[in-house]
């Protein structure tokens, strides 16, 4: 106990007199004791930061006590951009943040087995690693631990990891990674801008944040079963080409599927209660929609833009952007119709009324989505609340449309389901089906001019209000 004592005396003096960041070095190792109890030290850095090859023993030597070596401090070998290779011993529990940031040669590194701690940035910038493998003993990836590392290709990830916070694998070079059973987080922009290919989500993850994979140009398929797919999830992820939602997904944020310019069907699940208007926004590839029972309605935003004269207003349809007052801007009209190669719209069965509203505005002229669209086939399978009419979901200004019939194409146009009228349509129509339920028929709310075909499926054919032009008569056939 005394010897023990006198080291500690020496230990102190030594401390008062020094200025520098650590306790003392060794071999070109500058270390910090971090416990006089349990003679355990820290890396804290190099006296020669232009090094290429280290090697951290488990324990050193110092004033005649062996010292545990048992960490990496912060930004330890930050911007050592010679150094090539790392040796760490398995005494190692934790490598703090920034410890290898910018660390622009280093190719490889063996993490220990023992490793349970890794901090924020680790390996942010290391623009030369290739492949690394996370121990068991790590639950927690942070932030940035392997931001811009432009040529990781191969990662394991231990089997007790349950989050991966922001931008922790952005701007990597992976193409493929199993993402372990434990996972139940994904942060903000998690694997942006990575040349991930495909992506198979654990059931534990209820969230796809927003960013998560924007712009991941490489990403073709996507399964999981989460929630919620938060704004701009998979934004630009222009080879995605097919998305399986396994689950109960209720939420889909704003812009989430936007710039997917490959995918061509898209399902928006029954379990979907709440979307946000742009979720397909830049999707001119699109060619089959399918818009769920849960939702109640097409969103419709209206928002001032950069002065109180300029509106936006979006929905699943388009966008359309008005500036009524001279200046730098404006005046000027701008209508964006993003879903321009949709050719079947099909609307799921429900007894629940559903609106599908607007999503072009001027003066005095709005245009329901899609009706200016050539539509191969379009179902209706639930009770459509009147397009005639409909206000944004934010703000209360209501709007008239008044777009003529004849506006549009529908070659085939099915009202069944549920419904057991026939609601107003703007678009031209070559087939209209009249489902088993449809019990009346409104002539005005068709375009009748186009008409060749009409197959009528119920067993009592549904009354008639108004009546058919001559050309109906004569030319159509009835079945």
């Amino acid at each position: 106990m005394k010897a023990f004592n006198s080291f500690l005396v020496m230990l102190l003096a030594t401390f008062s007199i020094q200025t520098f960041a650590y306790d003392f070095e060794v071999d070109g190792i500058q270390y910090t004791i971090t416990s006089l109890t349990d003679l355990t030290v820290q890396v804290d850095g190099m006296s020669d930061k232009t090094v290429s090859s280290v090697i951290i023993p488990n324990a050193v030597e110092y004033k005649s006590k062996s010292l545990t070596v048992l960490s990496i401090g912060n930004n330890a070998f930050n911007n050592m951009q010679n150094l090539e290779e790392v040796i760490i011993p398995n005494s190692i529990s934790s490598i703090g943040s920034r410890a290898f940031k910018n660390a622009t040669s280093l190719k490889s590194i063996l993490l220990p087995d023992n490793l349970q701690t890794l901090g924020s940035e680790v390996f942010s910038g290391c623009i030369s690693l290739q492949s690394i493998v996370v121990p068991d003993g790590i639950t927690a990836i942070p932030k940035q631990t392997f931001f811009n590392c432009t040529a990781l290709e191969i990662i394991v990830i231990g089997k007790n990891v349950k989050k991966l916070y922001d931008y922790c694998f952005a701007g990597t070079a992976i193409e493929c990674i199993d993402l372990p059973h434990s996972l139940t987080y994904l942060g903000e922009s998690a694997f942006s801008n990575s040349n991930i290919e495909s992506v198979i989500l654990p059931e534990g993850i209820e969230v796809v944040s927003k960013y998560c994979f924007a712009n991941c140009s490489k990403l073709k398929k996507f399964t999981g079963s989460p929630t919620t797919i938060d704004k701009c999830a998979f934004d630009n992820c222009s080879s995605l080409s097919e998305i399986n939602l396994t689950g109960e997904l209720e939420t889909i944020g704003d812009y989430a599927f936007s710039g997917c310019n490959s995918l061509e069907e898209f399902t928006i699940p029954n379990s979907v209660t709440n979307i946000e208007p742009n979720i397909l926004w830049e999707c001119p590839n699109l060619k089959k929609l399918t818009i769920g029972s849960g939702l109640m309605r097409l969103p419709v935003y209206a928002e001032h833009g950069y002065n109180p004269t300029s509106y936006g207003y979006s929905t699943l349809g388009g966008y359309y952007h008005y500036t009524s007052q001279q200046g730098i801007y404006g005046p000027y009209i701008t209508d964006i119709t993003y879903l321009t190669g949709l050719k079947q719209v099909i609307i799921n069965d429900s007894p629940e009324k559903f609106s599908i509203r607007g999503f072009q505005v001027n003066d005095n002229t709005t245009t329901p989505a899609f009706a200016n669209l050539d539509i191969d086939y379009y179902y209706v399978g639930r009770p459509l609340i009147d397009i005639r009419s409909w206000s944004s979901d934010r703000g209360s200004t209501g709007f008239t449309v008044k777009v003529n019939q004849g506006y549009g194409h529908i070659s085939k146009l099915e009202i069944s389901g549920e419904c057991t009228t026939v609601p107003y349509f703007y678009q031209k129509i070559d087939t209209l089906v009249l489902g088993k339920k449809i019990s009346c028929l409104d002539t005005y709310n068709i375009y009748m001019d186009n008409l060749k075909e009409i197959y009528c499926c119920a067993s009592t054919p549904p009354s008639v209000y108004g009546s058919f032009p001559t050309n109906i008569c004569v030319d159509a056939t009835l079945y």
